[in-house]
């Protein structure tokens, strides 16, 4: 890290947009090495004044709950990442919140592992080997919920009839095969808040603190 501020430092560069590889944790700003704008993207700053720009993922947890319970769903189950990333108990929190103001509870607890394909059926067998009665599965990234589909599947559980089964992050790579969609899922708007970062480094006036980008809910058939 020193070694790249320094050699950004003798480019004289005008503007430096930080790009992350997600809200997993909060990292240690780089602003004060700098006489330039600083704006953080998909990545948290530990700095209350720097200029951040995240994924309102407390929303995407709370758009995937609503969606099933719309659907009818009475058992929504979570499979998720790490318990320590902070979008997992950000994602977590919005579904709970869900549950809550619906007057349901989570089917089971949540299981936490890695953002995998291996994992999410891993969990589903899991899931399904401890009897919890249980309707849907909100899934923390989309990697996940094809893990899951792949149990259904091995299992002859029809989906959604029998499981409904809702991910994260929209990526076309995943959640599409040979250009059809396998996945309901919540697409955090990366490539929006990109574009609103990179902005803001030539806006006039910038405004200090976390700006969280709002997700949006693309319906597949797996709900």
């Amino acid at each position: 890290m020193t070694d790249s501020i320094r050699e950004l430092q003798v480019r004289r560069i005008d503007g430096l947009l930080v790009v992350g590889d997600g809200h997993e944790r909060i990292s240690p700003s780089v602003t004060h090495h700098f006489g330039v704008p600083v704006t953080y993207a998909f990545a948290a700053s530990d700095h209350a004044e720097d200029v951040v720009y995240l994924p309102d993922n407390e929303t995407a947890g709370r758009l995937a709950t609503r969606h099933l319970l719309e659907r009818g769903r009475t058992g929504i189950a979570h499979i998720t990442g790490d318990r320590t990333s902070i979008a997992v108990r950000l994602r977590e929190r919005g579904m709970r919140a869900e549950l809550e103001a619906a007057g349901r509870v989570q089917a089971g607890q949540t299981l936490h592992g890695s953002w995998s394909s291996r994992w999410g059926a891993a969990a589903m067998i899991e899931l399904l080997d401890s009897g919890t009665p249980f309707d849907a599965v909100f899934c923390g990234n989309d990697h996940i919920g094809l893990g899951v589909l792949e149990v259904c599947a091995a299992r002859g559980l029809r989906v959604p009839e029998d499981v409904a089964v809702v991910g994260v992050d929209n990526w076309e790579g995943v959640v599409l095969d040979q250009g059809i969609r396998r996945l309901t899922t919540v697409d955090l708007q990366l490539q929006r808040l990109g574009r609103l970062a990179a902005a803001d480094l030539l806006a006039p006036e910038r405004t200090p603190g976390e700006h969280l980008v709002e997700p949006t809910l693309v319906v597949g058939p797996s709900s």
